[in-house]
């Protein structure tokens, strides 16, 4: 069910999670409110801290969808796999949940709310800077795992064209070896050998049914040969 959600966006061309849009609406909306809130402390105006608790209103209510778009990533992205990060922003997000509903209680029985509402107030945007902060971990940290397999990934497509291609083709030159160079592939209209389109797709083609006289190299798995195209992807 989830992802039929996410293919649908991507078909209209959205390939993004949908938490961290969502998370602006309250992070604003509590930070606008601690803003407030101490303006309102230091020139003693209740209309301030009225506006304030209108902001943490709006904040609780759209905390919901926020947390709800989080645990849809969370499953479609992650696999519901239990990381660090993920645990830490679900604690914090139920913290976040009580200060909420503390802060308006307490503003609600009270003409003003006051010292304990300010620091309501404040520790809400604290806790919600510490939500950012441990998603940003989780998106750099993906981030830095799916570079590290790409670098990875690379090398070894490199070693796989010192071991199969470089007898006939210069990686760094589009010069003529035994066949022609190899440099930069992806930025002409047409692969050197064959003239089919410049793609990912035909690079295999040509891989597995290669052209004119070039042999075969079918023998290489589909992972190597991936990682062949990553590398000439550098090139």
């Amino acid at each position: 069910m989830i992802s039929v959600i996410y293919d649908f966006l991507a078909r209209l061309g959205y390939h993004h999670p949908l938490h961290p849009p969502m998370t602006h609406l309250p992070v604003g909306l509590i930070m606008g409110a601690a803003i407030l809130v101490l303006a309102a402390a230091w020139r003693r105006r209740s209309d301030w801290e009225s506006c304030a608790h209108h902001c943490l209103v709006i904040a609780l209510v759209g905390l919901f969808p926020t947390v709800l778009t989080g645990l849809v990533d969370w499953q479609h992205f992650y696999g519901g796999a239990w990381l660090l990060p993920i645990q830490i922003k679900m604690a914090l997000a139920a913290v976040l949940l009580i200060l909420l509903i503390l802060a308006l209680t307490r503003r609600q029985r009270m003409e003003t709310g006051g010292r304990p509402f300010l620091i309501l107030t404040f520790l809400a945007l604290f806790t919600v800077t510490g939500l950012g902060y441990f998603g940003g971990e989780l998106v750099h940290k993906k981030e830095s795992r799916m570079q590290k397999a790409q670098d990875e990934r690379v090398r070894l497509g490199e070693s796989l064209f010192a071991q199969n291609c470089a007898a006939c083709h210069f990686a760094q030159s589009t010069e003529t070896r035994f066949g022609p160079g190899l440099k930069e592939p992806f930025r002409r209209d047409k692969l050197a050998s064959s003239g089919w389109p410049a793609t990912e797709e035909n690079i295999r083609r040509q891989i597995n049914t290669p052209f004119a006289k070039m042999p075969p190299f079918a023998h290489l798995p589909p992972d190597q040969q991936d990682a062949l195209v990553a590398y000439l992807k550098t090139l």
